[in-house]
């Protein structure tokens, strides 16, 4: 037969005891106690030690369960803010647009080349009506150089005497051709 330890000593007196139903709550509390001060000590510096230990070890694990949501929400965190991002750049992209596209405008606008182009184009137009103006009077020059051409021409012609004068059209005696006279 195997020898006999303590804890099935410990439970052969439980068996036992468990038949007698007299046994008071002090007989079972001085039965747990240590018969001395110094092993009571012994018993509680251990339980204590296990105690801390349970402790640091549950919060090392809420440390790294913290750390984990941490990382987690950090993650997530810059999820949102990118998404956020992309959302504004589309959001913002055609107001941007419109912005640089007022803002080129407005740099025309009052930008010297505007200044300067606008200077050319009033040049141009004045050039233009001062052309207009010179056309116009060399055809007027023109005009009257013709009428005098023409009147020169016309006084240069030497005209037949047969030529009936505009006073009488027919000359004397000839017919018309009309048929016979007034008889």
């Amino acid at each position: 037969m195997a020898a006999r330890t303590k804890t099935t000593a410990k439970k052969k007196s439980s068996r036992t005891t468990k038949g007698k139903a007299g046994v008071s709550r002090l007989d079972r509390l001085t039965r747990d106690l240590p018969p001395t001060l110094r092993e009571f000590s012994k018993q509680v510096q251990g339980r204590l030690n296990r105690l801390e230990k349970e402790i640091d070890r549950v919060q090392a694990s809420y440390r790294k369960q913290i750390a984990h949501l941490i990382r987690v929400a950090s993650h997530r965190l810059g999820q949102l803010e990118a998404q956020g991002e992309g959302q504004w750049r589309r959001l913002a992209e055609p107001a941007r647009k419109e912005t640089v596209r007022l803002l080129s405008q407005l740099e025309k606008a009052i930008s010297p080349q505007t200044k300067q182009a606008k200077k050319v184009v009033r040049e141009v137009k004045k050039g233009v009506e001062q052309a207009k103006q010179d056309v116009k009077h060399t055809a007027e020059h023109l005009k009257q150089n013709v009428q005098k051409a023409a009147a020169t021409a016309a006084a240069a012609i030497p005209r037949p005497s047969s030529v009936p004068s505009p006073s009488h059209p027919f000359p004397h005696g000839s017919d018309t051709g009309g048929g016979g006279g007034a008889s």
